[in-house]
């Protein structure tokens, strides 16, 4: 269980925890004073935690409502339904088949029914059939089955007074955000007494609880309240009932009021718009309607938000995930890219998130970068210009193309990459080219260059006039290249990665046929190139040993480099963004170590000597001269030299990896530059020594392979043991390795849900600070360059951001205040 008892509620949640079947009284003044507690923060966009903290904990549950609070949320958000006998409880869907055990309970086996909902016939277990006690029986489980399912069938449907009374019972000011849920539904088959209608009900619970007061009032501020709905006639009937704020939901393009049978054209209409402020105070779009996606790229962005600012409406868009399956390409898998894009570029007014801690992270340092409190943007009450706040006039949002949203200062920012309204291809070496970061050299590899390129003059490289590299915190080595956006181990991936704030750039070296040394992962061609489309190689697959195991396809020592230059390359994972598919092609090592060298910055080099025994067998040089030979010779080509942290290697930062310590001790004698030994799963032998695991990570060991090496580069889950997707306790591997005055640069970190223990919430900036701050390793590999460095960027930045004194002091009073004293 998450720890919900950490203060932010009290023994209410317990009982609801437990499940209670009685609706609660209304708590004793005393319980409740606010004046004594954390006010809600007005200062920056709302957090609104939808249905809960769901995205961790099945939704609309105690737990989440709890989970969210503890997060940071400003406001839980629910769905109100009603059961048979009248009872109004939080539930999203009309049927309870999706998200309870109903399925499997006998007693309830004849009680499906089919009901015309929302003009189409739906078949299911409906929450009008079933009482409350009834409902209470049922047990609750998460909705999505790629999210953690550890809380499945722990806990109960609860009611809209339990609901009120977790937010109520929080040690700070904590607002809600209640849904009147399918009215004209629910209408049709609840009946209460009196005449009385769902809606009725609804703002007579709220007002028992003392939720008062318009927008911004002294009376909304002690109890903050937003009611929504799809349904306008319901937000009108209302209106004259509470003066409470009010927001009109707004579906889909395609999807019609359930009310008036409106279209989304007629509700976004300008004259519509101008209606509908009488009686509310904002809307709550789903955001793929206020910026249309293509192909999940980002289209065009609507003039929504414009218009409903003009008119003083606030926008309240839904609903943010933290999945890679809910993020558009544009954001690279970055949960914190999305935010950032909607809080700082579109200006949103709120956020209904699943994932309240990770937007809680985003607001709070996005607000801490302020430069002073004017910078921060401010929600002002309805009829206050912002002129009279003395607020700048912010750009037309209907003049923002996401398309052309290139930011390359600092290097962390992400590029927003190309839409249909602008030539991929061509976006993207535009972006490459931008802030210096790469030279002509980059174009010409871009291009695909098929000549090594000759070693660079001396003036075209000198180190003293360019920005060092950073060694005050743990390296960010760009796991071939910026490979989470562009396919991997091309001149475009490493180029982005070098924009992103990559300390080092990585790559895997392997032999063509004719010995010429280049950047690609597998040994065979199959995964990610265009071979098996050319018909002229058709014949040439082939059976070879690798790692004591066979294995059929297109071997990269089969080809000659030219033959090799032919190919396009594609990204690896189908999740990601397959719009560089055969655009750029298989880069040499020459090429790879020109594109750091060219770099406007020192950008460290991060080669792996990869299947040196593979290669060996298969590729021979002249004079006797080995795989291992031909890598070094390459690196000193450039000079590279110098052990670490030594003058010659901060001018050419440089680690050299691998598998195979025999290599390694092997190249000892050639050359100091800093070496580490890459440490596989615990069931992999080694491909030269044929040594386990378990041999080559004990004490003997390491303190024999020290002598060589500067640090391991273990895979991640061997350092902390994960079981069924959690984390389990770390072992001793990094402290012994640090006894021992060895680094620790663990890979490889993504940024996808596929890739994320469930600890970590589907967040992959909690996985960075898991590993930095509680581990403490030296460096990580990433496939997200971008992500690592604005985590770092945030929590350990190269300087501060404030320009004086007075905005200094601006942001250690935010971070006091935000912290609560």
């Amino acid at each position: 269980m998450p720890s919900l008892m950490t203060g932010y509620v009290s023994v209410v949640v317990l009982v609801l925890l437990g499940g209670s079947d009685a609706n609660s009284a209304s708590p004793h003044r005393s319980q409740l004073d606010v004046n004594h507690k954390k006010p809600l923060q007005t200062f920056r966009p709302f957090n609104i935690a939808h249905r809960g903290s769901n995205g961790e904990i099945p939704e609309e549950t105690a737990a989440a409502y709890s989970r969210a609070i503890e997060e940071g949320a400003d406001f839980i958000e629910t769905d109100i339904l009603a059961s048979k006998d009248g009872h109004l409880i939080c539930f999203h869907d009309v049927t309870l088949d999706a998200t309870t055990d109903i399925a499997d309970r006998a007693e309830f086996a004849g009680r499906k029914r089919t009901y015309e909902f929302e003009r189409a016939n739906v078949t299911g277990w409906f929450v009008v059939d079933f009482t409350l006690s009834e409902l209470k029986s049922l047990r609750v489980k998460q909705r999505y089955t790629f999210r953690d399912q550890q809380y499945n069938w722990k806990y109960k449907i609860i009611t809209f007074d339990e609901f009120i009374l977790i937010a109520l019972y929080a040690e700070r000011v904590v607002g809600i955000y209640p849904e009147i849920k399918n009215p004209i539904f629910i209408n049709q088959y609840v009946k209460w007494s009196g005449g009385k209608k769902f809606e009725d009900k609804f703002v007579e619970t709220l007002l028992k609880y003392g939720y008062k007061g318009e927008y911004m009032s002294e009376d909304w501020l002690k109890k903050p309240l937003f009611i929504q709905s799809f349904a306008p006639t319901s937000l009108i009937y209302i209106s004259n009932m509470t003066n409470s704020p009010k927001l009109l939901l707004i579906d889909d393009t395609t999807a019609r009021t359930q009310d008036t049978n409106q279209s989304y054209s007629e509700i976004t209409s300008n004259g519509y718009l101008t209606f509908i402020r009488n009686y509310v105070i904002g809307i709550g779009p789903w955001k793929d309607t206020i910026i249309s996606a293509v192909s999940n790229h980002l289209g065009h962005l609507t003039d929504l938000v414009a218009r409903a600012h003009a008119l003083n409406l606030q926008v309240h868009p839904y609903t943010f995930r933290n999945e890679n399956s809910f993020l558009h390409f544009n954001f690279h898998q970055d949960p914190y890219a999305e935010y950032e894009y909607w809080l700082s570029i579109i200006g949103v007014d709120g956020l209904f998130t699943d994932f309240t801690g990770s937007l809680h992270r985003t607001k709070r340092r996005k607000a801490i970068r302020s430069l002073d409190a004017s910078a921060t943007r401010r929600r002002r009450p309805q009829g206050v210009a912002a002129e009279e706040q003395g607020e700048s006039a912010q750009t037309p949002l209907s003049s923002v193309d996401p398309s052309a949203l290139v930011t390359t200062k600092p290097p962390g920012m992400h590029h927003l990459v190309a839409t249909k309204h602008r030539a991929p291809a061509a976006k993207t070496e535009k972006s490459l080219q931008s802030g210096g970061h790469v030279s002509f050299i980059v174009l010409v590899l871009l291009g695909g260059s098929d000549g090594n390129p000759v070693a660079p003059h001396q003036n075209q490289l000198d180190v003293n006039h360019k920005k060092p590299l950073q060694t005050f915190r743990p390296y960010n080595i760009a796991h071939r290249g910026s490979n989470g956006e562009i396919p991997e181990e091309t001149a475009a991936a490493y180029s982005r990665a070098i924009e992103e704030g990559a300390d080092f750039i990585e790559t895997d070296i392997l032999a063509s046929k004719d010995g010429h040394l280049i950047c690609f992962h597998d040994v065979t061609l199959d995964a990610t190139t265009d071979i098996a489309d050319r018909a002229e190689f058709a014949g040439r697959r082939r059976t070879y040993e690798v790692e004591r195991a066979n294995v059929t396809g297109w071997f990269v020592v089969d080809f000659t480099l030219s033959e090799l230059k032919s190919l396009r390359v594609k990204q690896r994972y189908i999740f990601r963004d397959q719009q560089y598919n055969w655009k750029y092609k298989i880069i040499t090592f020459d090429e790879f170590i020109m594109i750091a060298l060219y770099a406007d910055r020192v950008v460290g080099i991060y080669p792996e000597m990869k299947n040196p025994i593979f290669i060996n067998e298969h590729v021979k040089w002249s004079g006797g001269n080995k795989f291992e030979d031909k890598f070094v010779e390459t690196l000193m080509k450039y000079g590279y030299k110098g052990e670490y942290m030594s003058e010659d290697w901060l001018k050419q930062p440089l680690f050299i990896q691998c598998y195979a310590p025999t290599s390694l001790i092997y190249i000892s004698n050639m050359t100091k530059s800093p070496k580490l030994l890459l440490i596989d799963d615990t069931t992999v032998r080694t491909q030269d020594a044929n040594q386990s695991y378990y041999d080559i990570t004990s004490d003997d060991y390491l303190k024999f392979i020290r002598k060589y090496v500067n640090g391991i580069g273990p895979w991640k889950d061997t350092v902390v043991p994960p079981e069924n997707n959690y984390l389990g306790p770390p072992t001793d591997l990094v402290a012994r390795a640090h006894a021992l005055n060895l680094q620790v640069h663990p890979y490889t970190f993504r940024n996808e849900n596929s890739f994320l223990h469930f600890n970590f919430h589907q967040d992959p900036y909690a996985e960075y600070e898991y590993w930095l701050s509680k581990i403490g390793v030296n460096g990580l590999f990433t496939d997200f360059t971008g992500s690592l460095h604005k985590y770092q960027d945030w929590t350990a930045p190269h300087q501060m951001k404030a320009k004086n004194a007075e905005a200094l002091l601006y942001q250690i009073s935010y971070m006091l205040k935000d912290d609560g004293y």
